[in-house]
């Protein structure tokens, strides 16, 4: 019982005398009266709270140190609603029993200015009072600059401590969630998204004038931008939201279905831009009566191209979803870094495809009297700026070998979906990329340096000395030259699944763990890189709860 209420003290964030109040007594003496002698006092609490989260620390600290990973770190930033700026500290690992785990180590406040060094000033200490600081395996983050620097300074500060370091470029790898809705935000308003960010000074004017300079600004992002200006102005006021119910109720005498009233996008999820143009899709006849009849909403109303512009945005805002959905997935390699390449490669394709229905050729200036262009559609503009920004993040996993072998150590995959995706002038890079780490993790396996291989989980072996004299293994099963761990893994047979649902529910981390006796180098190197998260939303959720 004490624990319990300890638990629910911290989780419901009580003030630690809750336990003191004569009303929840009362509740106590009611339901048992015995049970009262289990409120103490916040003292009492304090001291107890203290003595769980002791408890629960050695208990992480006991899980990394038996990791079958290294430990992989991800933080992030946040103000406090009393104006302090704080960090949340999570570590991911393969764990002993060979599920990937995440916890939370701390949430500290950091002083001073957000540069790498004074991040890494917090994060360190905490590293080393968890002893994972000499088992750093990756950083997944945001884009932010000041996390490439922080990670320089992890580098740095190990080696001022004698410890190895390591290349920053090589462990610092970017949310993929953070990139997706970089590149969302691109594709729904394009080049210029800034503007609604970063409005010009406006000195003297009234908020009449404001309001109407940022309804023309959402107005030129095409018809997005002009659904945002409906729905706000239905929104706007108690009379305009009876005056759209009024349409409202007679089509669902019509429809005989209950409507609803506008979703309402917001500036910190794009997903609440999805929800507001499916909406709009499914209520285009009661939204046009209603602007049909709105003086105010004339230059707003959604014409014809304005309604196939929206029905390209909710196909193409699809896989974001999708992708996003499965990349917060807790635990699983769909949500590891595994992930990341083929949603790359998709998301890219996708937009391609839909690009040439907006087909703009270049004029080709050796040429006369060629026929005026079509003008580009602000949707065929956005297609292209997302397409830029993908690519440019794309651009950035080609820094470490990480995301390249997570895909070659799927046994359904290997070399063959480069070879089938990728042009061929990028097929020796992931072939140098791949035998670059398993030679890193092969000679770690040779030097007996690895405090997390796979023969340490397995029975003793017998010493190669003990055989000299009589080689009994050789004698059984002959004497054929060992061929390369990596070479036989990749002329094995591709493992081929019949099903859509097969393969959904294949579990890679089990195929390893069946197969780490024959392949215990690549089966580190997987345990390695199936439990480092493609996203930073686990540390995400710490300032959400």
């Amino acid at each position: 019982m004490p624990k319990l209420i300890v638990e629910w003290i911290v989780e419901r964030r009580h003030s630690f005398n809750e336990t003191e109040s004569q009303a929840l007594r009362k509740i106590f003496e009611h339901l048992d009266p015995r049970s009262t002698n289990a409120l103490m006092s916040a003292r009492t609490i304090g001291r107890d709270i203290t003595k769980y989260f002791e408890t629960a620390k050695a208990t992480i600290k006991e899980c990394l140190s038996l990791a079958r990973s290294r430990i992989h770190i991800s933080y992030d930033l946040w103000t406090s609603p009393n104006h302090k700026a704080m960090i949340a500290i999570v570590a991911h690992w393969m764990a002993e029993d060979y599920e990937v785990k995440s916890a939370l180590l701390a949430i500290r406040e950091v002083h001073g200015e957000h540069t790498g060094e004074n991040i890494m000033d917090v994060v360190y200490p905490v590293m080393k009072e968890y002893d994972s600081h000499t088992r750093f395996g990756y950083y997944v983050g945001n884009n932010a600059t000041n996390n490439n620097t922080s990670v320089e300074w992890l580098d740095q500060y190990l080696r001022d401590e004698g410890y190895d370091g390591f290349d920053p470029d090589q462990r610092r790898l970017r949310c993929f969630a953070h990139e997706m809705q970089i590149a969302v935000k691109g594709l729904l308003f394009g080049p210029k998204v800034k503007e609604l960010e970063e409005y010009p000074a406006m000195v003297g004017i009234t908020e009449e004038e404001k309001r109407e300079y940022a309804t023309k600004k959402w107005r030129s992002f095409g018809a997005v931008g002009k659904l945002h200006n409906i729905v706000k102005y239905i929104r706007g006021s108690p009379q305009r939201r009876e005056a759209y119910s009024i349409v409202r109720d007679e089509l669902q005498k019509e429809a005989q279905k209950k409507l609803r009233v506008p979703v309402m996008d917001n500036d910190t999820r794009w997903g609440s831009v999805m929800d507001m143009v499916e909406y709009a899709i499914d209520n285009r006849r009661h939204l046009d009566m209603y602007c049909r009849d709105i003086d105010e909403l004339e230059d707003d109303r959604l014409t014809e191209q304005d309604w196939v512009d929206l029905d390209a945005v909710t196909m193409l805002l699809q896989p974001f979803k999708l992708l996003t959905k499965m990349g917060q997935e807790k635990n699983t390699p769909l949500g590891s870094i595994g992930s990341v390449l083929w949603g790359f490669d998709m998301l890219l394709e996708v937009l391609e495809k839909t690009r040439k229905k907006y087909n703009i050729e270049k004029p080709d200036k050796k040429k006369k009297n060629q026929p005026p262009l079509q003008k580009l559609t602000h949707l065929a503009t956005c297609i292209d700026h997302a397409h830029e920004l993908l690519s440019k993040y794309y651009e950035l996993t080609d820094k470490t070998e990480a995301y390249i072998v997570a895909m070659v150590l799927d046994p359904r995959q290997k070399y063959q979906y480069f070879e089938y995706h990728w042009d061929a002038v990028h097929h020796a890079g992931v072939y140098k990329k791949t035998q670059k780490m398993y030679k890193e993790f092969r000679i770690d396996d040779d030097a007996g340096t690895s405090s997390s291989t796979v023969n340490s989980h397995q029975t003793h072996k017998r010493k190669a000395e003990e055989d000299e004299d009589f080689d009994i293994i050789g004698f059984r099963f002959g004497k054929e030259d060992i061929q390369d761990e990596l070479e036989r893994y990749l002329k094995s047979p591709k493992l081929t699944l019949l099903t859509r649902e097969a393969n959904w529910n294949f579990d890679l981390i089990a195929w390893w763990r069946a197969n780490e006796t024959v392949y215990p180098t690549l089966a580190r190197m997987a345990y390695e890189l199936y439990s480092i998260p493609s996203m930073s939303a686990e540390v995400e959720r710490v300032f959400s709860r």
